[in-house]
């Protein structure tokens, strides 16, 4: 399979000066592409099923879902698409 170039990111971060942070500095990269942030769970499925990124970026400590939890629905959210 051939890469995708750039890689499309979610950022999911509730800390909005890390986010921020983190953003700028993946923009740097020509190979990466930030293309939707969310500051909890439920907004991170939502653009998900919405932007259909390549790599989601997540905070496992964020508010409202338990990270992991929150991987293993936004993961069950894309399953159906393939890149």
């Amino acid at each position: 399979m051939k890469p995708v170039f750039p890689l499309r990111i979610l950022l999911v971060e509730d800390d909005e000066l890390f986010r921020l942070g983190l953003q700028t500095r993946l923009q740097q990269e020509n190979c990466l592409q930030v293309i939707a942030e969310a500051e909890d769970g439920e907004t991170a499925v939502e653009l998900t099923q919405e932007y259909l990124p390549n790599v989601v970026v997540l905070d496992v400590v964020c508010r409202e879902l338990v990270g992991l939890k929150r991987a293993a629905k936004l993961n069950s959210g894309i399953q159906k698409f393939h890149f």
